[in-house]
């Protein structure tokens, strides 16, 4: 039986955290259950984390070869941190999954076992963090005018420095490990989104001179995913996987896919893998 070793990040996207989610499961076990059922032994390694999402720590990681161990108190630490901030994250992140992390894999450096691999896959989660960073201000901050205001001109700076990162990690991956077939996952549509869109719009509408556009979270969405596009169109081993095209479910309250989503997400990526990955490889 072959082995092929699947890892995943870097964003909260990887985190099958929400409350719908009983059992959590994510993309990363299904496209795990599918690559079993083709006869693989697949081991996958996810540091993904929910409110550590920045490109620069997954450079911060690979580059100081941290241990499993690490990566697993920082996701751990996350949910806790995100579920103090206010009562409606303690409904919308559950607890359950730091227990699932506690048994994963933690005696293993993520650089190490990343190249000693023969030809990994990779699951990278878009990089749209960095954006909301130099904006100072995710999707619920930006509810506030002012915050809104204060990005000014600079919306579109803001999306190139951010793929600017992407591409970073990008080449990392590369050059750690020039075997590696790599899939982009897109920023993605959801019903939450579209709401906080229209609320905007309704904060705005006294507003004469208004530099930024309509729908502002759509305009990010649209322009992230067409650089990120072409980014991926560079190298010859990362796949573009556009989640836009699907209208993501998500959880109640929540900007994470629902158990469905995941699904989908799952789906995509096995549909692209077999596109690439496994019609190179015999089965």
């Amino acid at each position: 039986m072959e082995k092929v070793d699947v890892f995943c990040g870097i964003s909260s996207l990887g985190i099958p955290n929400t409350s719908d989610n009983k059992d959590n499961y994510g993309y990363l076990d299904y496209v795990k259950d599918y690559l079993e059922s083709q006869n693989y032994e697949v081991n996958t390694i996810n540091f993904s984390a929910l409110d550590h999402n920045y490109t620069w720590d997954f450079d911060k990681t690979f580059n100081h070869n941290y241990y499993l161990s690490k990566i697993r108190n920082i996701q751990i630490k996350s949910i806790e941190n995100l579920r103090n901030t206010n009562s409606l994250f303690k409904l919308v992140v559950p607890k359950r999954y730091q227990e699932k992390l506690k048994k994963l894999d933690k005696n293993l450096k993520i650089a190490d076992v990343y190249t000693a691999t023969e030809k990994p896959i990779f699951l990278y989660s878009s990089g749209i963090n960095d954006m909301f960073v130099f904006m100072r201000g995710g999707p619920v901050e930006l509810l506030n005018k002012n915050t809104r205001r204060n990005i000014g001109t600079d919306l579109d700076s803001f999306i190139k420095q951010a793929i600017l990162n992407v591409q970073k990690n990008l080449k990392l991956l590369l050059n750690l490990n020039s075997s590696v077939q790599i899939y982009v996952l897109s920023v993605y549509n959801s019903t939450i989104l579209k709401f906080l869109d229209t609320l905007y719009r309704i904060q705005d509408l006294r507003i004469k001179d208004n530099p930024l556009p309509k729908n502002l979270l759509l305009y990010i969405q649209e322009n992230f995913n067409y650089y990120l596009e072409e980014l991926c169109s560079e190298y010859s081993n990362v796949h573009f996987i556009n989640l836009a095209l699907l209208n993501l479910p998500c959880a109640k309250f929540d900007f994470h896919p629902s158990r469905e989503g995941n699904i989908l997400i799952g789906q995509e990526i096995v549909e692209k893998l077999n596109e690439t990955y496994l019609n190179t490889k015999v089965l």
